[in-house]
């Protein structure tokens, strides 16, 4: 099974070129807008990544198409953007903000508290990962970063240190 093309959602088209730099140290070659050629459809193997914003329903259909073929993607999305984009694009890729918020007080990025907060739910690994419209590896890689940040060994201890912490922080500022 090939492993899905990243999406990079930025929280603004100032920051695409940090992330399409930040992709293209990884391997990936960076392409500007959504065009593609025609031939082969499935460009996969090639670890393109388009780049670019999308304002409209236009830039949306064409961001899709790119993920659906295969390519990673590094968007903007303004506020004209069609609603469930993101939505769409989670089904094919692993949508990361860009650059990662850091949740308070345990230096764990949104996504991966999120992840966390699933699994303090009481979901399965499975349940979570489908939640967050993230492949099964995908949610293995963000615990393990969870594991590393928060100095533990296990995916159990990580959300038992994620709810204390959570919890404190809580309290801290005045939530019960």
């Amino acid at each position: 099974m090939t492993a899905m093309p990243p999406v990079l959602v930025c929280d603004g088209p100032a920051n695409l070129p940090r992330a399409a730099a930040m992709l293209a140290g990884s391997g990936w070659t960076v392409r500007l807008g959504f065009a593609l050629p025609d031939e082969p459809w499935d460009l996969t193997t090639r670890r393109w990544a388009c780049q670019d914003v999308v304002g409209d329903c236009d830039g949306a259909e064409a961001a899709t198409w790119a993920l659906v073929r295969g390519c990673g993607l590094i968007v903007a999305v303004t506020a004209q953007a069609p609603a469930d984009f993101l939505m769409d694009v989670a089904r094919g890729g692993s949508v990361e903000q860009f650059p990662a918020t850091h949740v308070a007080g345990h230096g764990l990025d949104t996504n991966v508290a999120a992840l966390l907060a699933a699994l303090a739910d009481g979901q399965s690994m499975q349940q979570a990962a489908a939640q967050l419209f993230l492949s099964e590896r995908t949610a293995q890689r963000r615990l393990a970063s969870a594991r590393a940040a928060l100095g533990v060994r296990t995916t159990r201890e990580a959300v038992v240190a994620w709810t204390r912490l959570n919890r404190s922080t809580s309290k801290r500022a005045g939530h019960n």
